[in-house]
C-alpha cells in the first residue's frame, strides 16, 4: 500500500476513498467490526482508518459494499464499506519475500511474511494462526533525480527562456519578498526586498540572473518518497465448544515509521496564535511589532543603520525530517455458535492507535529574534547567507529545535448480532438479523510541543474529545417471487447530542441464472468526530488577504504601498463546534449483473449520492475576505 499522507496532518499513514467522497465517508472494517482510527486526524479534524495496519498476508478476501451502509454498520458509511476479512481456518507455513525497484534503480523496498497455521476446526477442534510481515522502503530524494532536476529547479532556460523568466520555487530577483538563500533585506526607502549578494556560492544552479538575482533548487533538500520501515504482527485462536458454539480471540500490533525530508527552515513573516488565543491580544507578530524578527542596525550585513525586515531561507541550518512513528494494536474476544435456531455472535473489541510526531530544525523564534536583532544577546550576531560559515555551532544549538507530540485515539465496541430464516416464501427462505452495539471513542491530539506558545514556526493543530454511542439495527431479506429479492434495514444510532434513524432497501430480479438488475434506495450519515465537535480541539492558521484600500485592484496606492503589503498576512483560529449535526446522505443505485461465461462477471451500475450539511473547515483565506 502506497503513503498517501507522506508529508501532512496524517503523515505515515493509507486510507482509501470509495465514490470520491474522501476517507471519512468509507468504512473500513476488519472481519466486520470497526478498529480504531489514526491517531491523528488528517486536516486536524477528520477521523479515517489507517489500512498499513492491516496484515496483508494474512487477508482472505476484501469485500466492498458501495451503495451505502450506515442502515447497517451506522456512522462514516455513505459511500460504502470496505471489510477485510482475514484468514480464519489456515494449517501449513507459508513464507515470502519480494524485493524492488524503479525503473531508475532507486526507490528500493523489500518485504518478506511468514504464515503458520496448526489445527482445523472439524478434525482438531481447534485453529492457530499466526503472521508476521516486515517491510521497508529507502528514502527518494528530489536531486536524485539527475535527468529530471531541471524540473523541480524550474529551470526553463533548455527552451529559450532568459533567466529571468524562471518559475523556480527558490528563484530570486530584486524586490520579490521570497525566501532565499543569501537573505534578502527589505529597503526601508523603497521598501523592497533585495538581496544580498553571494548566490553564486550558494546556488544548485549556478548561472546568475542578469537582473541580479539567482537560480537556486530549493528542493533538493526534499524527499518525493519517504522512508519508511514497517512490521505487522496478526495472531488467531479459535476453538470449538460444545453445543454448537465457538470461542474466538484475535490480536494485532502494527509499526510504521516513516521519514520525510523537507527543505530548510525559512525566516519569513509569521503570526503565532497560541491556544484560546483573541486578536490582537495573544497574538504573536514575529512580521511587525515589538516582537518583529528583524536584523539589527547594527548587524555586520546590515547596509541600511536601521533595523530592517528580512526574508531567509536557512539553508545553513539544514533540512528539516518529519518523522512519524506509528503503532496500533488492536484485540478482540468473542463466542459464536447457534441457539434456537437462531446464529449468533458476540464480542468486545479494544483498539489503539499512537503516533509519534518529531519534527527537527525548527526555527526557536525567541532565540532567532535574539540572534538577528538584538545586540545584548549571547547569540548575536547570526550571520546569514555567504558568511553563515562564521556562526559556532552553539549558535544552532540554540535557534534550532524539535516540536514533538504524541497523539492516540482508543475505541471500544461491546456487540451482539443474530440471524435466522423464518418462513419459506414463493423464491426462496424469509432471512432476517438483527443486533445491537456500544461503541465508545477516545481522541487525543495535542499540538507540537513549541505551538502553544508560539516559540517556533508552526501552526497550533489539537484536539480531544470522546464520545459514546448505542445502536440497534434490524434486516430483512425476503425473496418474494422466483428471481426476485426484496431487501430492507434500519438502524438507529444515539449519539451524546443527536440521534440517527437511517434506512436501506433494495431489489435484485434474475430473469436468468447469467443475468441480473439491481437497485438500492439508501440513506446515511456521518457523525461529527471528537476532533471537529471537541471544545478542546483547536487549530490556528494564516491567510492572505488583500487590503481594498492600500492594493485596489491589485495596484500599490499612492502614498507608500508596496507590492509586498498588498498581500498581507491575517492570523485565524479554528474552534470546533460541540453544536454540529451530523452530515445526511440520500443515494440511489442502479446496476447489472452478467455472467457470460464461467469465471467472467461483468456488472454496470449508476449511482447517485447527495450530501447534506457537510462538515468542512472553512479555509482560512476565506475567512480572512469576510467583512
Amino acid at each position: 500500500l502506497p503513503t498517501g499522507f507522506g508529508n501532512g496532518f496524517a503523515a505515515g499513514s493509507t486510507a482509501i476513498s470509495l465514490r470520491g467522497l474522501g476517507a471519512t465517508s468509507t468504512l473500513v472494517l476488519l472481519n466486520g467490526r470497526r478498529m480504531a482510527p489514526f491517531a491523528r486526524a488528517d486536516d486536524g479534524q477528520k477521523s479515517f482508518t489507517d489500512l498499513s495496519t492491516v496484515p496483508m498476508e494474512a487477508v482472505e478476501r476484501i469485500e466492498i459494499l458501495k451503495d451505502g451502509a450506515s442502515s447497517t454498520y451506522g456512522a462514516d458509511a455513505i459511500a460504502g464499506v470496505v471489510n477485510i476479512i482475514l484468514r480464519r481456518d489456515f494449517t501449513g507455513l507459508v513464507a515470502k519475500a519480494e524485493v524492488g525497484q524503479s525503473r531508475y534503480r532507486d526507490g528500493e523496498m523489500a518485504k518478506g511474511s511468514l504464515t503458520w497455521g496448526l489445527g482445523t476446526l472439524d478434525n482438531d477442534g481447534y485453529n492457530v494462526l499466526l503472521n508476521i510481515e516486515s517491510y521497508a522502503n529507502k528514502e527518494l530524494m528530489n536531486k536524485d533525480r539527475s535527468e529530471r532536476r531541471w524540473i523541480g529547479a524550474g529551470d526553463i532556460r533548455r527552451w529559450g527562456y532568459p533567466q529571468n523568466t524562471q518559475f523556480a520555487a527558490g528563484f530570486i530577483t530584486p524586490g520579490a519578498s521570497s525566501a532565499t538563500p543569501t537573505g534578502a533585506l527589505r529597503d526601508p526607502v523603497s521598501g523592497n526586498f533585495v538581496s544580498l549578494p553571494g548566490c553564486s556560492a550558494l546556488s544548485a544552479t549556478t548561472a546568475q540572473d542578469p537582473a541580479g538575482g539567482c537560480l537556486w533548487y530549493a528542493d533538493q533538500f526534499r524527499a518525493m518518497q519517504p522512508e519508511i520501515g514497517g512490521l505487522n504482527v496478526y495472531t488467531r485462536f479459535t476453538k470449538r465448544l460444545a453445543g454448537g458454539h465457538e470461542a474466538y480471540a484475535e490480536a494485532g500490533y502494527s509499526r510504521r515509521d516513516t521519514e520525510f525530508a523537507m527543505i530548510p527552515p525559512s525566516v519569513s513573516p509569521t503570526v503565532a496564535f497560541p491556544p484560546n488565543a483573541q486578536f490582537p491580544t495573544g497574538v504573536i507578530n514575529y512580521a511587525v511589532g515589538p516582537q518583529a524578527i528583524v536584523l539589527a542596525a547594527n548587524h555586520p550585513q546590515n547596509p541600511y543603520g536601521t533595523p530592517v525586515r528580512l526574508r531567509y531561507s536557512a539553508f545553513d541550518v539544514g533540512p528539516s525530517t518529519r518523522s512519524a512513528d506509528n503503532a496500533f494494536m488492536r484485540v478482540v474476544a468473542g463466542v459464536r455458535g447457534q441457539v434456537a435456531g437462531w446464529d449468533y455472535d458476540t464480542a468486545y473489541v479494544h483498539s489503539r492507535s499512537t503516533l509519534d510526531l518529531d519534527y527537527s530544525n525548527m526555527l526557536n523564534m525567541p532565540a532567532l529574534a535574539a540572534a538577528l536583532g538584538d545586540p545584548n544577546s549571547p547569540l548575536f550576531p547570526y550571520y546569514i547567507g555567504a558568511q553563515a560559515g562564521r556562526n559556532p555551532a552553539a549558535l544552532y544549538a540554540a535557534i534550532a529545535r524539535s516540536a514533538t507530540s504524541h497523539s492516540t485515539t482508543r475505541l471500544d465496541i461491546l456487540d451482539f448480532k443474530a440471524s435466522r430464516e423464518l418462513m419459506q416464501l414463493p423464491g426462496g427462505a424469509l432471512g432476517v438479523a438483527f443486533g445491537a452495539e456500544y461503541r465508545r471513542e477516545k481522541l487525543d491530539n495535542p499540538s507540537l510541543s513549541g505551538t502553544e506558545n508560539g516559540s517556533i514556526n508552526a501552526n497550533y493543530v489539537a484536539a480531544a474529545g470522546d464520545q459514546d454511542i448505542k445502536a440497534v439495527f434490524v434486516e430483512v431479506a425476503a425473496p418474494v417471487l422466483k428471481g426476485v429479492e426484496v431487501n430492507g434495514a434500519l438502524r438507529y444510532d444515539r449519539y451524546e447530542n443527536f440521534s440517527s434513524t437511517t434506512p436501506k432497501v433494495g431489489a435484485k430480479w434474475t430473469p436468468i441464472p447469467t443475468f441480473a438488475l439491481r437497485g438500492t434506495y439508501s440513506e446515511g450519515f456521518r457523525a461529527p468526530g471528537p476532533a471537529e465537535s471537541g471544545v478542546a480541539s483547536q487549530s490556528t492558521g494564516t491567510a492572505t488577504a488583500r487590503d481594498p484600500i492600500r492594493c485596489s485592484n491589485n495596484v500599490p496606492a499612492a502614498g507608500g504601498a508596496t507590492l509586498a503589503d498588498c498581500a498581507v498576512a491575517v492570523g485565524a483560529v479554528k474552534i470546533g463546534n460541540p453544536n454540529l449535526r451530523p452530515e445526511t446522505s440520500k443515494g440511489v443505485t442502479l446496476g447489472l449483473v452478467w455472467d457470460p461465461l464461467v469465471g467472467t462477471s461483468i456488472a454496470l451500475d449508476a449511482w447517485r449520492i447527495k450530501r447534506s450539511d457537510e462538515i468542512n473547515p472553512l479555509p482560512y483565506n476565506e475567512a480572512a475576505a469576510l467583512p
